[in-house]
């Protein structure tokens, strides 16, 4: 993408970043030839050659068997290192590699049908409670006081909620 002198420098931050991922064994091949697992991780490494302070990551895990899932979250953990970042997933499930993800995270927000349902932290969601997506489609304010009687919390709403329950 750069040329010129601006070629050399672009080479040596890319030479870099792949050294510090740990992706010495994809430097020379094609994106079109690497298999999902690296082209995942290679795809972290676009986003992070740069230095900039904060990534972005939509779906970095998305189609990846559990192998792969780890290998990509290693060198999501090295691109991460002294910077901000925000992971964008569809689903997160506790089992997943992608939870790896919640003891480091300062705010976990959780979306349905463009709504907020859910804003905590990392560490305080897991230590506190499993959190559910529930669709209530009459009866949600009721439903709500309900559980709250129950240690239970709902929250977002009308239609989609996040029910955290305490553990």
């Amino acid at each position: 993408v750069a040329g010129g002198e601006r070629r050399r420098a672009a080479a040596a931050l890319a030479d870099g970043c792949i050294e510090r991922l740990g992706l010495e064994h994809l430097a020379g091949q094609r994106l079109d030839r690497m298999d999902l697992t690296a082209r995942k991780a290679a795809l972290v490494a676009v986003a992070a050659v740069q230095g900039a302070e904060a990534l972005l990551l939509h779906e970095p895990f998305a189609g990846l068997s559990a192998v792969g899932a780890q290998a990509v979250m290693g060198v999501v953990s090295k691109a991460v290192e002294g910077k901000a970042a925000l992971v964008a997933l569809s689903d997160l499930r506790l089992e997943s590699p992608e939870a790896e993800l919640l003891p480091h995270a300062t705010d976990v927000l959780v979306f349905r049908g463009g709504r907020l349902l859910l804003h905590a932290d990392g560490p305080g969601l897991i230590a506190a409670s499993r959190v559910f997506s529930l669709t209530v489609v009459e009866g949600g304010e009721e439903l709500a006081a309900a559980l709250q009687s129950e240690g239970a919390v709902l929250s977002g709403g009308p239609l989609h909620y996040a029910l955290s329950l305490p553990r």
